[in-house]
């Protein structure tokens, strides 16, 4: 797994660069990566990506906060 997420790392990275650092951004894209990856390991029925509603909670329940860590309030 690990030449994936290296690859993973640097593509994500270059889209995330518009809003980070760009070592962040290399760490948001690996981590957005270990979230999908984990998914398709252990899929399962409370998370199912193609109802917009239960996204936006997967998002904004595991995704944003992680996010939002070290940005001032």
């Amino acid at each position: 797994a690990a030449p994936f997420l290296a690859a993973v790392s640097e593509w994500g990275g270059g889209h995330f660069r518009r809003f980070l650092p760009a070592d962040d951004a290399e760490a948001v894209a690996e981590w957005a990566a270990r979230l999908v990856l984990s998914h398709l390991q252990e899929p399962h029925d409370l998370v199912v990506l193609t109802d917009p509603r239960r996204v936006r909670h997967l998002v904004q329940t595991y995704l944003l906060p992680g996010l939002r860590v070290g940005i001032p309030a």
